[in-house]
């Protein structure tokens, strides 16, 4: 695929998935209220702007690395009073980014986004340099992993998606050292 194909096509999925999302975000409650959704992704946007205003008593540097959810210490627990309406205790913040602001704070939060906007950067690079549909991997995982941490809290536990987003992400910055030597 040459270069100006590559840009062209990623340039268009940019502008498309830009206006879809707009138009998702306006539209919302009526979007999931028509596909007989809960609006409220089953009750994780109730608790979300609870754990933004924890996020922000200590903001820097956050409560540590799975240091926010510790029901065992009962009124001590920095989650003890986050809760829906109807009682539910979340065990997690059902939300990747929350979950690295609750560890790390706006730093942590900040550095993540920037090895994410680089690897982002650096597959769409590898995507218009690169013949093989197998360099469009990067990509697809990306835009998964965003998806899947959006309502579930998968980022900086120890798994698979962790594991892969810093394979892509050490392979992508290798590979840009191979064409920008």
């Amino acid at each position: 695929m040459s270069s100006q194909k590559a840009f062209t096509i990623i340039l268009i999925f940019l502008v498309v998935g830009s206006v879809g999302a707009i138009l998702l975000i306006e539209n919302w409650v009526e979007f999931l209220s028509a596909s007989d959704k809960d609006p409220t992704l089953t009750g994780r946007t109730e608790f979300w702007p609870q754990l933004i205003e924890a996020i922000n008593k200590k903001p820097l540097l956050g409560y540590g690395y799975h240091n926010f959810w510790q029901p065992w210490r009962g009124i001590d627990n920095p989650a003890a009073n986050i809760e829906t309406p109807n009682g539910f205790k979340p065990p997690h913040a059902h939300n990747g980014f929350i979950e690295i602001g609750l560890d790390l704070g706006y730093v942590g939060l900040l550095l993540f986004t920037i090895s994410f906007l680089r690897s982002l950067a650096l597959g769409s690079i590898l995507l218009t340099k690169s013949r093989p549909l197998e360099s469009s991997l990067p990509i697809i995982f990306l835009s998964f992993l965003v998806l899947q941490n959006v309502t579930e809290s998968r980022l900086f536990s120890i798994n698979f998606t962790w594991f892969y987003y810093i394979m892509f992400s050490v392979k992508l910055n290798h590979q840009d050292n191979e064409f920008n030597p």
